[in-house]
């Protein structure tokens, strides 16, 4: 066997040296990705509410499933950081400690009786140095188990990404039962691969069958390329050097408890976020036509500031003014039934690019009115509109201010409806309760 260079020698020294002192850079990336981590919930939120303007039915639930890894994960990640930190601080308290009290719990002690000191040392024997040593160790291996755990989620949503980007593809060639056929085929495969892989490593009496033996691990690194795309080599090394190295039942109690904690925060935040709209279509709709409790995002002195804005928007549950502001949305996702209800505007040769511009507005705003009704307590009332971008986060939709100044004191009900493309029904009901002050 050849003895290692100086040059390789040199190289192993330094990196025991880093893994001795790499608490100090894990405590440091510990506090700051505990604070960045910490403001990814916030972000998805955004990133939702941005969503639900976009999606249609056929892709919402897609959508929506990504919404779930995404909040799972970013709990994955608070989670390991939050708890590496305290084990970390724990850890440091344990050292500083140590070189005070090097031989720990003194058994010469007479603060107690010896009976209780002999019971106390039998309950808490063994090397200070190895305990601590222990802790080091684990609170080094958290690092790498929220990693896996978010790289897994981000694997599986780039997987729901390709699928989503395939089957809008298909369906430009493909009808639209054709496409769910190949799709539901393509996910039994991979779903007999990933029993076969499952069920061959469960028993090892199968392991030793020449077939398996020809097939386990191509089948099973065949699967986990496709299904773990560009996290393959990551996620493999980091699962594998787990699985390896740890005891088997321990590994997988381990992260079976850690799964069930980060899903339970992660689910508690996607049912209280904009992702929930994504999983059924009409719960928008549902959400925001009540008229037996104030939605306080229908209300600019009661929504939470920066959230999107998906409803009719007034100004106060208690309005004095004669007139009252009425902002409506216009969400991406209208834009079919816009163009199916008013048709599409198509430039004059005879008119200048200018004057084409300006009966393309009139022309938007004329079908914009054509497209929403406004009622207070059944009253339908004639509007003019105009274009207006929300400052919250320059959402596009219209805006109008309805005369309010005859209305009786006391409580009364906005309605907002927008048409189907044949004009008739209402797609879509927007109500909101407000006060008459006066």
């Amino acid at each position: 066997m050849e003895a290692n260079s100086p040059q390789q020698e040199e190289k192993k020294g330094w990196l025991r040296r880093l893994e001795q002192e790499s608490w100090q850079s894990e405590l440091i990336i510990s506090g700051i990705a505990i604070y960045g981590s910490g403001q990814l919930p916030d972000f998805i939120d955004g990133l939702a509410g941005w969503s639900v303007g976009y999606s249609t039915p056929g892709i919402s639930w897609v959508v929506y499933a990504i919404f779930i890894y995404l909040y799972v994960g970013a709990y994955a990640l608070l989670l390991s950081f939050v708890f590496h930190f305290i084990l970390r601080a724990i850890w440091v308290g344990l050292v500083g400690l140590n070189s005070v009290f090097p031989k720990g719990i003194n058994p010469d002690s007479t603060t107690f009786p010896a009976y209780f000191m002999r019971q106390l040392g039998e309950e808490f024997s063994g090397d200070n140095e190895q305990n601590i040593h222990r802790l080091d160790d684990f609170c080094s291996l958290i690092f790498a188990i929220g990693a896996l755990a978010a790289m897994t989620f981000l694997a599986i949503n780039v997987d729901l990404l390709i699928l989503l980007g395939l089957r809008e593809l298909l369906t430009l060639f493909l009808p639209a039962n054709i496409v769910s056929v190949i799709g539901i085929t393509i996910g039994s495969i991979f779903l007999l691969l990933s029993l076969f892989t499952t069920f061959v490593n469960g028993f090892k009496t199968l392991q030793k069958l020449p077939q398996v033996e020809k097939w386990h691990y191509p089948v099973n690194q065949f699967n986990s390329r496709v299904m773990l795309n560009i996290f393959y080599r990551p996620i493999n090394r980091l699962s594998y050097t787990f699985s390896t190295n740890l005891k088997l039942g321990s590994y997988a109690l381990g992260l079976m408890v850690f799964f069930s904690i980060i899903t339970v925060m992660g689910a508690y935040r996607l049912i209280n976020s904009p992702a929930l709209f994504l999983a059924d279509s009409t719960w928008l709709n549902r959400e925001y036509s009540r008229t037996d409790r104030l939605q306080p995002p229908q209300y600019e002195n009661l929504r939470t500031p920066g959230s999107r804005i998906h409803s009719l928007l007034i100004p106060a549950d208690v309005v004095k003014d004669p007139f009252l502001r009425v902002f409506v949305p216009i969400l991406p996702n209208e834009s079919a039934t816009i163009d199916s209800l008013c048709g599409e505007w198509e430039d004059k040769a005879s008119l200048s690019s200018d004057e084409n511009r300006n009966a393309r507005r009139a022309f938007t705003l004329s079908c914009y009115e054509k497209y929403h009704r406004f009622y207070i307590d059944d009253s339908l009332y004639q509007v003019k509109l105009k274009f207006f971008d929300h400052p919250n986060a320059k959402e596009e939709g219209i805006i109008t201010y309805l005369p309010i100044g005859r209305l009786a004191v006391g409580e009364h009900v906005l309605k907002v409806e927008k048409l189907t493309p044949d004009g008739q029904n209402a797609a879509r009901i927007m109500q909101a309760p407000f006060w008459k002050g006066e």
